[in-house]
């Protein structure tokens, strides 16, 4: 008996560990980790653009947790409210069992409770104000309204994702600063061609979930166009940090290459999904390098200074 025993004990405990490893997985795929690391790091380049001399550890660290747990807490409430369109797109399809397995009632609470906090923890009312807003603008306008109805809601979806620079901004300094203003411009515009790759790529999924997104309402030709457009943007809203005296010329050649590469990578005339995939790529390691020429930039800066 003692040996029947030992073995239920140690097959429930192997069961428990299967569940939690289960349950880590659902959260993760809820609480989309890739955005909430772009954010991150957009508002941490915010709050090195904001401050000089740079800020404490203790001010970052402050900026960076609100910015985390609010973008966390939104992305797992738009996994609730976007759940049944998602079940109806293949490659979003195991968000939505995720949502379903860990249960919408649980997930609802722990986004609340991670909204609050960010606001409990907002370093002054600037911050929690943006923090409503980028909160606000996803979920509402976007989510809940625009996403659904008009191929041009990609604008209001791209606001709240431009906000993280000028919260990290706003919690250093407790107002915007003009370069944290005009990354917050760069991200907005850089939205526009990331998200219309995943258009094109994903057409048919988007037409079956009956999202009006801009390849099924005005076809292929006119989201390329606006694409070059907005892609050709990035190049001068990037630089002008340069001339400005935001950053140094370390910058300026890193944002050249990142966008040349982005360009070469994604500029392609082939109508094909490989192709489309691949601008969409393109335009995330575009943004990654950005951000980390920002603040590696920002640091190398302060290091001269302290050096001098």
């Amino acid at each position: 008996m003692p040996a029947l025993s030992d073995s239920y004990s140690v097959s429930a405990a192997m069961t428990n560990d299967h569940d939690k490893i289960h349950r880590i997985k659902a959260i993760l795929i809820i609480a989309k980790p890739g955005i909430i690391l772009a954010e991150t790091l957009a508002g941490l380049a915010g709050i090195l653009l904001s401050s000089v001399p740079l800020p404490s550890i203790k001010e970052t660290a402050c900026g960076i947790i609100c910015i985390t747990l609010a973008a966390t807490g939104a992305a797992m409430a738009n996994s609730i409210l976007d759940r049944d369109t998602d079940n109806k797109m293949p490659r979003l399809r195991q968000r939505c069992l995720a949502v379903e397995s860990i249960g919408p009632k649980r997930i609802a609470a722990l986004s609340i409770a991670l909204l609050s906090i960010s606001l409990l923890a907002a370093c002054n009312f600037l911050t929690a104000t943006l923090l409503i807003a980028a909160a606000a603008t996803y979920l509402l306008l976007y989510t809940v309204w625009l996403k659904k109805c008009s191929p041009w809601g990609v604008f209001a979806g791209a606001i709240p994702g431009a906000l993280p620079p000028l919260i990290g901004s706003a919690s250093v300094i407790e107002t915007i600063s003009a370069p944290a203003f005009l990354l917050a411009v760069l991200i907005f515009v850089w939205q526009l061609p990331h998200f219309w790759f995943l258009a094109l790529h994903y057409r048919d999924e988007y037409q079956k979930a009956h999202i009006p997104v801009l390849p099924i309402c005005y076809g292929y030709k006119i989201t390329i166009k606006l694409i070059y457009i907005s892609v050709s943007l990035l190049l001068p809203i990037s630089l002008v940090l340069w001339p400005l005296g935001y950053s140094s010329g370390i910058y300026g050649i890193m944002a050249f290459i990142a966008w040349g590469a982005f360009v070469t990578l994604g500029y392609n005339h082939s109508n094909t999904k490989h192709n489309f995939r691949k601008g969409y790529l393109a335009s995330i390691a575009y943004l990654v390098m950005i951000l980390l020429a920002i603040i590696v930039d920002r640091y190398v800066g302060s290091l001269e200074i302290i050096l001098k």
